[in-house]
């Protein structure tokens, strides 16, 4: 992976809280930053293969399985059947 550089601008209350919240995970910026953007990427993809009603409500209910796709089926069985 090619690394490279970025520089950002945010309001200091902003950062601060950033630099708190790495600190007390035990974590980087950097570290916070590529993990916030992989959930980023994570929950597209999910939401690119779900039907857009379901796809609207992602997130807001904890999911107990892996794969959405999987619980949606399951959801799908248990009052259709």
């Amino acid at each position: 992976m090619n690394d490279a550089r970025l520089t950002m601008r945010l309001p200091g209350e902003y950062l601060s809280f950033a630099r708190d919240y790495a600190r007390e995970r035990e974590m980087t910026l950097t570290d916070l930053v590529i993990g916030y953007i992989k959930r980023l990427k994570e929950s597209m993809s999910v939401k690119s293969q779900l039907p857009p009603s379901v796809s609207e409500m992602v997130g807001i209910i904890p999911s107990g399985k892996e794969d959405p796709i999987e619980e949606y089926h399951d959801h799908l069985m248990e009052r259709y059947a």
